[in-house]
Formats: C-alpha cells, sequence, structure tokens
C-alpha cells in the first residue's frame, strides 16, 4: 500500500529557481538525476507463485519490483460477496472489480475511518453501517 509521495532534489536551489524546461533534453536531464520522487511503501501481504496469500515477514529488498494490482488480484485478496463479505465498492482503477469486506472478522473489534477532510469518511462509515444491519453481523 502506498502511504506517501514526496518529490525532492539533489539540490534545494531548484525548488525556489526551477530550470527552463522548454528544452526536451535539459528537461530529462533533470527529472533523472537532480529531481526525483520518493515513494513509501507498507508492506501488506504477498501473493507466491501458487497464488496463495501471505503475510509481509520481512521488508522487500532495494530495487524489487512492484505490480499494479490486477482484477484477478483483488479478488483473491477480498473474496467474493457472499453471507460474511460486503462490497464496499472498486478501486478507481479497477472498476469491473469489488472489494468486499468480511464483516465478521471487521465488527470482531472496534473499528475506526481516518482520512482528511472530504474523502468520505462518513459515506464509508455509513456503507459499514449498512452492510453490518444487511449482513446482520452486528447491531448499532
Amino acid at each position: 500500500m502506498v502511504t506517501d509521495i514526496t518529490l525532492d532534489s539533489t539540490n534545494p536551489a531548484i525548488k525556489s529557481d526551477p530550470p527552463d524546461l522548454s528544452d526536451p533534453f535539459l528537461r530529462e536531464i533533470y527529472a533523472g538525476t537532480a529531481a526525483f520522487g520518493t515513494v513509501h511503501v507498507a508492506a501488506m501481504l504477498t501473493i507466491d507463485e501458487d497464488g496463495k496469500i501471505l503475510p509481509v515477514k520481512t521488508i522487500p529488498s532495494h530495487f524489487m519490483p512492484v505490480e499494479i494490482a490486477t482484477v484477478q488480484d483483488v479478488n483473491d485478496v477480498f473474496g467474493h460477496e457472499d453471507a460474511t463479505h460486503f462490497n464496499v465498492g472498486a478501486p478507481l482503477e479497477l472498476e469491473e472489480t469489488q472489494v468486499n469486506l468480511d464483516l465478521k472478522r471487521l465488527v470482531e473489534r472496534s473499528v475506526g475511518v481516518f482520512g482528511k477532510s472530504g474523502t468520505g469518511k462518513s459515506f464509508l462509515t455509513r456503507v459499514l453501517l449498512a452492510g453490518t444491519i444487511y449482513k446482520d453481523m452486528a447491531v448499532n
């Protein structure tokens, strides 16, 4: 899961006085050497060669390949909608799949929905409450 993305540079002056990037050659040089992005990733699970989903027990080494989750990956992780799994929506770039939360496991502990203003916390909370009531998993 990507937790943060930051832009940085090897030369702090670039931030206050950006170079003229109208020349494609210079733009490529700056983008590849002087200016760069840093992505913070929290490893949550791994899918082995046999398709088995496992918890992450180690930190991946530097320069490990990263792949975008496919529809099949999401379905393997979240399962299919059934008596205990409730559809809460679809990822932005995978509209043809469903994220189905296991409500039985969700209601075993306290739950909090956190995020910045305008990110849909209230909407998600209503969906989760409606799902727990609809699937008869808990009372509120």
